[in-house]
């Protein structure tokens, strides 16, 4: 399999995985002010989200693209991982 292909496939799944962090994050925010598990419980339970969703981030904002080598999601320091392509060569993520 073209090494390319495999490289394009692994920043999809770091995608899907920081958008499911996301997701999370989100739900354990909703929790905090709905759950009445301790205070303690509560607040660690939305730190842990919080450190997977940083990790994910930094997963995805630090990916190469396979062609060009630049960071896929990164233009003059800005970053966007909805981005459906490479910012430098275009090579978009949904090629098979």
């Amino acid at each position: 399999m073209d090494p390319e292909i495999v490289k394009l496939r692994r920043i999809r799944r770091l995608r899907v995985g920081w958008l499911l962090s996301l997701v999370l994050l989100a739900l354990s925010v909703l929790l905090f002010y709905l759950m009445p598990w301790a205070l303690v419980v509560r607040e660690g339970v939305v730190l842990a989200c919080i450190a997977v969703y940083a990790v994910a981030t930094v997963l995805v904002v630090f990916s190469r693209c396979p062609r060009c080598g630049f960071r896929f999601h990164n233009v003059l320091g800005f970053n966007n991982p909805l981005s459906p392509s490479c910012s430098h060569c275009r090579l978009s993520i949904l090629r098979k």
